[in-house]
């Protein structure tokens, strides 16, 4: 890897060990890699040969790491304002990991209510001629505003909540039900999302879950686990027949699911289909650890 600036080998090497000494968080093996629910659906989208531009919202030094991190995938830099933090880089040593964060003027609940993000993420959209979207972290999104009706002009969105922890179930169910493709609109949720949706739901089974939110925001819910996906509506279940018993890792696996539906569903798949080139997508990801190219998946 190139340095991305004077000292970041160094830096990185400062970060191997911090993470030696107990510092960092507990994830999984690997070595550096990009970090990132957005990153990482752009990535795996990109080693199956799509073209993808992943809108950031951050700094410019932010924007040069993500391109260097993620080959392949055209990084758009929409703008930042606000304060949080981005991670990009993460680095394990004996099981720990340390994350390179980057505190920037900007973050994930300014998109909806700043409307030069979304000026420019509709500049972006009209110029490449899209048609489809993965919009990832929404629970962090803060209020839709107008990105909604930008969103919804386009023909297959693929929504993804992410961490729901400590989130308004109420407010953010709102904020789902205002997104709405123009011919499909896909909620796609793990099995810890699905257990936050069901205490709000009062329903009893990750089954009813799926069933009472595809109700309630009128489009199709998904529910993947690492050994089987529902839908709704249309009763549809499909058992990942190519399940793996020793992944080389997890994390990133529903990031992968997502990147592979939405890969089947831009190609005319049925969604039956699409959520079984998922299963696939994603378990060749976890095997490998890493995206895979579309010779690489299994079957």
């Amino acid at each position: 890897m190139h340095p991305l600036f004077p000292g970041f080998e160094e830096l990185l090497e400062a970060m191997r060990e911090t993470a030696s000494y107990g510092g960092g968080n507990i994830l999984v093996r690997g070595v550096i890699r990009p970090g990132g629910n957005a990153g990482n659906t752009a990535r795996v989208l990109a080693a199956l040969g799509r073209r993808v531009v992943l809108g950031l919202v951050g700094s410019e030094q932010l924007a040069s790491i993500a391109r260097v991190m993620m080959p392949g995938v055209e990084v758009v830099r929409l703008g930042g304002w606000g304060e949080c933090f981005s991670s990009i880089v993460e680095v394990e040593a004996r099981e720990r990991l340390v994350n390179l964060m980057f505190s920037d003027k900007g973050c994930l609940s300014a998109i909806g209510r700043d409307e030069r993000i979304v000026e420019r993420l509709e500049a972006l959209i009209r110029e490449r001629g899209f048609s489809a979207a993965a919009a990832v972290n929404i629970a962090a999104w803060g209020e839709p505003g107008s990105l909604s009706r930008l969103l919804n002009g386009l023909e297959i969105l693929v929504l993804d909540t992410s961490d729901v922890r400590g989130r308004d179930p109420r407010r953010l169910l709102e904020a789902l039900a205002s997104y709405r493709a123009s011919r499909l609109t896909i909620l796609s949720m793990n099995e810890n999302e699905a257990a936050y949706f069901s205490l709000h739901l009062g329903a009893g089974s990750p089954a009813e879950t799926v069933e009472r939110l595809a109700e309630f925001l009128g489009y199709t819910v998904c529910l993947h686990t690492p050994r089987f996906a529902l839908c709704q509506p249309g009763d549809i279940r499909v058992d990942n027949m190519f399940y793996v018993d020793n992944p080389a890792t997890s994390t990133g696996a529903g990031d992968a699911w997502n990147a592979g539906l939405l890969d089947a569903l831009t190609r005319g798949l049925d969604l039956e289909s699409a959520v079984l080139h998922a299963h696939r997508v994603a378990s060749c990801y976890v095997a490998k650890g890493a995206p895979c190219t579309r010779s690489q998946l299994p079957g």
